[in-house]
């Protein structure tokens, strides 16, 4: 597991999610042909601006991120893979809480 150095960033996007004041969103971007890797991008709301998730799962999860299809690579099937993104990066952040995780709609 990755040591997390908690940034300014990381401390607000937590505050602003324990507090309801935020909405994640995940929008499916390519499946591979054998349906086991998807690409996902995660975005949330904040002030009426939609703002990319992204780097910062990619940085804290170190998932592969595709810069084309600007997602991130995502390996499983027969799962709800961006539940699993969500609740592994909201646990390495410290956020325990993981019906958060079960919180986001699809773009």
């Amino acid at each position: 597991m990755k040591n997390i150095n908690e940034t300014s960033e990381i401390r607000e996007f937590k505050k602003d999610l324990q507090s309801g004041i935020i909405n994640v969103y995940a929008t499916l971007r390519k499946v591979n042909k054998s349906g086991t890797i998807r690409q996902i991008g995660f975005y949330y709301t904040k002030n009426n601006k939609l703002l990319t998730l992204n780097k910062l799962i990619h940085d804290v999860t170190e998932y592969k991120f595709n810069d084309k299809h600007n997602g991130l690579i995502i390996g499983g099937c027969g799962m709800d893979v961006a539940f699993k993104t969500l609740s592994t990066f909201y646990s390495l952040i410290g956020i325990k809480n993981h019906e958060l995780a079960a919180k986001y709609n699809y773009l």
